[in-house]
């Protein structure tokens, strides 16, 4: 009997912790009532954590003590106390028990009424669940894959920066070499202004230095023409100069023979009685020869003793003022100035007289040597007119270089 007491405290014991119906509190309230003879305190069907730990601890081993000392105790008074506290301990977890029964009969039952809704629900809630957990895994991936990317991004931002700021240096650097060039921009249109001006006024030089030239090509032709005629003068002096030497080597001869001869016409000349005034009784017209004053004149010449010669040539002027070839060798010291004081003004006006009053050997030449000097303006005043006269009626006689002169004295028009 009490096995079996014990073996139904056990289950109704264990049926009310299954059932969790039952406060641990209430239960020691009614033991402590029952020991006292106290009143029962109602039990509460909300258990409590405290209530568990302490019927699943102390409660059971004072229930199996209890077991122990009905057993070996002898004393019937004693176990019937406490067979009648045992039951009634039962009959209070009984009571637990099938309010715990109704309470899962109830929850059966509702759960049996609304399982198919619930599984639907349930298969739903799982079939999202699982979408969900799909997605999320997507969208994990994702976020890896963005994570990724982001720090991709994030270096290619920083190389972005990099490269930001070396192409802002580089900015800076192109926007300084632009306002170089613009600078020498600024100096090569100056430059080529000057440039341009140069050129101007190279070209208007240049359209000058044509014209000059030109002319100094036609100079030059003309030139070119007086040197072949030239060469043949020089040809022709060449031969004149040999005879020349040959003369001068008979003249040296004769001079020898003649220095006698000037002494005696020295002396002559002492002698002789002074001219009338008809210019008779002289001896200009002495076996139609030269006078001797000229001939003495000629001969210091050649003597190299220029002033006696100018002596000479103006004594034979005093005896006769008509005297040409006088007056071209007085001329022609005045204007070497040898002899005689340089005087171009004196050589000009015997020159002249000569080129006016004279008809022989010495016209041609005096009239070119007029018509140079009136050209050249030299003891004169310049005159291109009487210049080209005196040179034409010098060609008209036939002297060669007055030709040449006026030929390119009419060019030059």
């Amino acid at each position: 009997m009490a096995g079996v007491l014990i073996y139904c405290t056990q289950t109704c014991f264990t049926l009310s912790l299954g059932a969790g119906w039952i406060n641990g509190d209430s239960i020691r309230r009614q033991i402590v009532n029952e020991a006292g003879d106290e009143e029962v305190v109602e039990t509460t069907l909300i258990p409590t954590e405290s209530g568990r730990a302490i019927i699943g601890g102390e409660e059971v081993t004072e229930l199996m003590r209890a077991a122990a000392a009905l057993l070996g105790q002898s004393n019937p008074g004693q176990s019937a106390r406490i067979v009648e506290s045992l039951q009634t301990r039962v009959r209070a977890w009984m009571v637990a028990t099938m309010i715990a029964a109704l309470a899962a009969v109830s929850g059966w039952w509702m759960y049996s009424t609304d399982n198919t809704r619930f599984n639907l629900l349930l298969d739903n809630a799982r079939d999202r669940q699982t979408e969900s957990v799909r997605e999320m895994a997507l969208m994990q991936s994702r976020l890896e894959s963005r994570e990724r990317e982001s720090a991709t991004l994030l270096g290619q931002l920083d190389l972005l920066k990099e490269n930001q700021i070396t192409s802002q240096g580089e900015i800076n650097q192109l926007y300084f070499f632009r306002r170089d060039q613009e600078r020498k921009m600024l100096q090569l249109e100056d430059n080529l202004k000057a440039a341009l001006s140069r050129r101007d006024s190279a070209q208007s030089r240049l359209a000058q230095s044509l014209v000059e030239a030109a002319k100094l090509n036609e100079r030059l032709a003309l030139a070119k023409k007086e040197n072949e005629q030239f060469k043949l003068q020089i040809g022709n002096t060449e031969s004149a100069l040999e005879l020349a030497r040959q003369k001068n080597e008979h003249t040296l001869s004769r001079l020898q023979d003649t220095e006698s001869e000037r002494v005696r016409l020295e002396e002559r000349l002492e002698h002789l009685p002074a001219p009338d005034e008809g210019g008779k009784n002289t001896p200009l017209t002495a076996g139609n020869q030269e006078p001797l004053t000229y001939q003495l004149g000629v001969f210091y010449r050649d003597s190299g003793d220029y002033t006696a010669a100018a002596l000479q040539f103006n004594k034979t002027l005093q005896l006769d003022p008509g005297h040409f070839g006088s007056m071209m060798n007085l001329a022609h010291q005045y204007t070497l100035g040898r002899g005689v004081k340089q005087s171009l003004e004196e050589a000009f006006r015997l020159y002249k007289l000569v080129a006016d009053k004279s008809d022989n050997l010495l016209t041609a030449d005096a009239l070119y040597i007029v018509g140079i000097y009136y050209l050249r303006g030299t003891g004169t005043a310049p005159s291109r007119t009487e210049g080209r006269n005196y040179l034409t009626r010098a060609a008209a006689r036939g002297h060669q270089k007055a030709q040449v002169a006026l030929e390119t004295l009419n060019t030059d028009k």
